[in-house]
């Protein structure tokens, strides 16, 4: 007999923490640790002119730490991303790890793409095989993309818990889950200058924008046949109930279920997420904003069941570190820690640890 969860990866949520935590203080840990062994060699200098050197040289070899380290323990992010997810997969699951290596490896990824690019989207034939490659494709988007990181995954997260409150079957909510995690991988077809930029789009770039529903239906075509219905959720997830979406300005009913469970989904988490353009929504902002669209943009019928997850349940998702964002000050200090993982901030932190240790070095002579 089978083992249950032969094809399922269940979720390890603490093991993912305390990974992102470490790829976070390695950098700093190791650059300081590299300015005080650099200070205490060099401790011999003598004069305002030696003094600057020493200074710069310890500075220098810091930073040089502080850059290598950052580059190669951000190699293990795709596997934090993956340790989050609890999935079940068309054949036997993939090893995490090997998921996590390839995701890793972005040439690779970028040369997978291109071919699949010029033929026609199909990545592999074996439906098992493509949800590994586009789970590497994911995993990989969500671990370099800084601004929305962690979007797919917390979609998919409410979306769960909207499928909970609907009382789908397990099988549906397995497919359901898929469909939500893969709904915007079709904006790997948008350039990062498009997806980035900090004004309004212009017409030819909105118009890249809304082709990323049907580039993801494309690009996901393999595994059509195990997600069924749900597909409908990646192509859809942009349509509005009064007929006023994108790709084709369907309206209703007429919209796949998937779909409007995914929109609302998806609007809740962009409006509460920490974003570099805006501050994220309180939890009774995004509630009275989807009351307010409720009817025009969404299914009614789906938002009733969304404002009856409990609060707490969703803010589970939210964590911690939104929560603090929404507070103006806090807020300017959540998105400096979030942009530790360059390099020009790690190094503004890691040069004030620097200084401190410099200054120590020099008073103890």
């Amino acid at each position: 007999m089978a083992r249950v969860h032969e094809n399922r990866w269940q979720g390890r949520p603490f093991a993912a923490a305390c990974l992102r935590s470490f790829v976070f203080v390695a950098p700093i840990a190791i650059a300081a640790t590299t300015s005080l062994l650099t200070a205490r060699a060099v401790n011999g200098a003598s004069g305002i002119g030696s003094l600057a050197l020493r200074w710069f040289v310890v500075i220098a070899a810091s930073l040089l730490a502080l850059v290598v380290t950052e580059r190669v323990v951000r190699r293990l992010l795709p596997m934090a991303v993956l340790l989050r997810l609890s999935l079940a997969f068309p054949g036997a699951r993939p090893s995490r790890l090997r998921v996590a290596r390839a995701a890793a490896n972005l040439r690779e990824l970028e040369e997978r793409l291109r071919i699949a690019r010029t033929t026609g989207f199909e990545l592999d034939e074996d439906a098992g095989q493509s949800a590994e490659t586009i789970l590497s494709l994911v995993a990989a988007v969500e671990a370099h993309e800084r601004s929305t990181r962690g979007h797919a995954e917390r979609v998919r997260v409410y979306t769960d818990l909207l499928a909970d409150q609907l009382k789908l079957y397990p099988d549906d909510r397995d497919r359901l889950r898929w469909a939500a995690l893969l709904h915007d991988v079709g904006k790997l077809e948008v350039p990062l200058s498009v997806l980035n930029k900090a004004g309004p789009l212009d017409p030819r770039e909105l118009e890249i924008v809304r082709r990323h529903p049907e580039d993801g239906a494309k690009l996901t075509r393999p595994m059509h046949a195990w997600l069924g219905e749900w597909t409908a959720a990646i192509t859809e997830h942009h349509e509005r109930w009064d007929g006023r979406g994108y790709p084709r300005g369907t309206a209703g009913p007429e919209i796949s279920l998937g779909a409007r469970v995914v929109a609302v989904a998806d609007v809740y988490e962009t409006m509460t997420a920490a974003r570099p353009y805006h501050r994220p929504k309180t939890h009774a902002e995004a509630r009275k904003e989807l009351v307010r669209c409720s009817g025009t943009q969404f299914d009614p019928a789906i938002v009733g069941a969304f404002l009856q997850i409990p609060e707490r349940h969703l803010q589970l998702v939210r964590g911690r570190v939104a929560r603090l964002a929404q507070a103006p000050v806090l807020r300017e200090l959540d998105r400096f820690v979030g942009a530790v993982g360059s390099v020009i901030s790690a190094a503004l932190v890691a040069g004030g640890m620097l200084a401190v240790s410099i200054a120590g070095v020099t008073l103890h002579r």
